[in-house]
């Protein structure tokens, strides 16, 4: 996948997150008129508020640790420990972007 900062502006990218979430919500509609939105968005939000509590949840106690590491004077560990966090949402967010657009085909 390809992260935003790497991205070319304003051109089509099929690994791009933008992109893929962008294909998730045409495919969410269906079609020009939406024909399919009141059967697909609820599963959609079903997933994202799942993914939301848990990254919710987590975040607690991530920021917790930061914190600690930060008074402790580990800046940088405190960063990779947030950075690492962030990936691991970004990464959980586009695999159930993934899996969402595979049940739309079937």
């Amino acid at each position: 996948m390809t992260a935003p900062p790497d991205a070319v502006q304003d051109q089509f990218s099929a690994d791009s997150w933008w992109w893929q979430f962008r294909e998730l919500i045409d495919m969410v509609k269906g079609d020009e008129i939406g024909s399919k939105y009141n059967v697909r968005q609820p599963m959609v939000r079903a997933a994202f508020d799942s993914l939301e509590k848990k990254f919710a949840a987590e975040a607690w106690k991530v920021e917790q640790k930061a914190v600690a590491l930060r008074n402790a004077g580990k800046t940088a560990e405190a960063t990779a420990l947030l950075d690492d966090f962030m990936t691991k949402c970004v990464e959980e967010s586009l695999a159930t972007v993934k899996t969402l657009k595979a049940k739309m085909l079937d």
